[in-house]
């Protein structure tokens, strides 16, 4: 159960709105935090969020336009203590550490609990916050460090200033949510076989345009995508349309970052004195890679559900990674929709 301390703290970092409201329930936290000689974070900790910051600084924000203004403030939950990153004003219970983490202040709390029962999500409000739990690791653990870089892309999409209220725009909450349950929580119809049928099209032909060996190939693979797109639209309807495409959007696009951040690190692994952690960054990369891959080769939404919108955006960022240098600029000026800028970017002649 989540317990009255619990529910001030979240709040206190929520504001009042969140991407993944209805996965605050499965946050399992302990009572009240209560102040006592708090103790400084476990090195563990210290060094795979360290290296999740430093790889975001150096490939992410290399890539992405204006990522390096995005929050990175972290609620870590270890077993016996949570610790606020990068959070200036910490609520009371918290002890600002004499240790800083990259330059972001630590402030910590000894409360007993399990960090294994936490599932990593990214609140929104007076700044963007991930909520995950302890990697419980002495040595760099990549699967972590991917959570830590797909939840850190949310900062990066929260961190547009209308954000919210072009989130709103979309009309996707039911009366009376004013949280963004709607993310999570849409009435979509999963199991219904007409919208499977045309669904799968959509998954083979993100697929083919992704495993398209040269320009032309790529080009007529995405206009297949698209005319498979249109005709699952067209069963969806308007509203469900708008919320497969903002997950696409929103989840599918953090997957591809999450992927391609895993990857840059196995092929620079000296840059962070990795070299011994190469092939588990690379493992890690590639079993997702797959997963994502495979989900699109046999798409069936009664059984992803919306990890099948998760698998479609992911291909669909790769595939505009591979058609157009300046997608990412874009991304972000139109924001919830992969198609528009998939139809953008084939309308251009081969080579520009």
């Amino acid at each position: 159960m989540l317990h009255v301390g619990e529910i001030a703290l979240i709040l206190y970092l929520m504001s009042s709105y969140t991407r993944r409201a209805a996965l605050t329930l499965a946050l399992m936290l302990s009572s009240l935090p209560f102040k006592v000689d708090a103790q400084t974070v476990s090195a563990g900790d210290r060094l795979n969020l360290g290296l999740a910051m430093k790889i975001a600084t150096e490939f992410g924000e290399q890539d992405w336009p204006h990522m390096a203004k995005a929050s990175r403030t972290t609620l870590l939950i270890a077993p016996d203590e949570q610790a606020i990153i990068c959070l200036d004003d910490a609520p009371e219970g918290f002890e600002r550490q004499s240790e800083d983490l990259l330059d972001c202040p630590i402030h910590l709390t000894k409360t007993p609990h399990n960090p294994y029962r936490i599932r990593a999500f990214t609140t929104f409000g007076r700044t963007p916050t991930v909520i995950i739990g302890s990697p419980y690791s002495a040595e760099p653990f990549a699967l972590w460090i991917g959570i830590w870089l797909h939840e850190h892309f949310h900062q990066y999409q929260m961190s547009r200033p209308d954000y919210r209220v072009e989130a709103e725009s979309l009309g996707l909450a039911e009366p009376g949510d004013s949280a963004g349950a709607w993310m999570t929580d849409y009435d979509f119809p999963f199991a219904d076989k007409s919208l499977n049928e045309a669904f799968d099209k959509v998954g083979r032909t993100a697929l083919s345009a992704l495993k398209a060996t040269d320009d032309g190939a790529l080009h007529k693979g995405v206009e297949a995508h698209i005319h498979a797109l249109n005709d699952f639209e067209a069963i969806a309807g308007p509203r469900s349309t708008r919320w497969a495409a903002f997950t696409a959007w929103q989840e599918g696009t953090a997957d591809a970052f999450q992927i391609h951040m895993l990857m840059k690190t196995a092929e620079n692994a000296q840059i962070f004195g990795l070299d011994g952690q190469k092939s588990n960054f690379l493992r890690t990369a590639k079993r997702q890679q797959a997963q994502m891959e495979s989900r699109l080769r046999s798409a069936d939404l009664a059984r992803d559900k919306v990890l099948a919108f998760y698998a479609l955006g992911a291909a669909q960022s790769q595939i505009l990674e591979r058609l157009n240098t300046d997608w990412k600029t874009r991304y972000r000026t139109e924001p919830f929709t992969l198609k528009l800028l998939l139809e953008q970017a084939i309308s251009r002649p081969l080579g520009q």
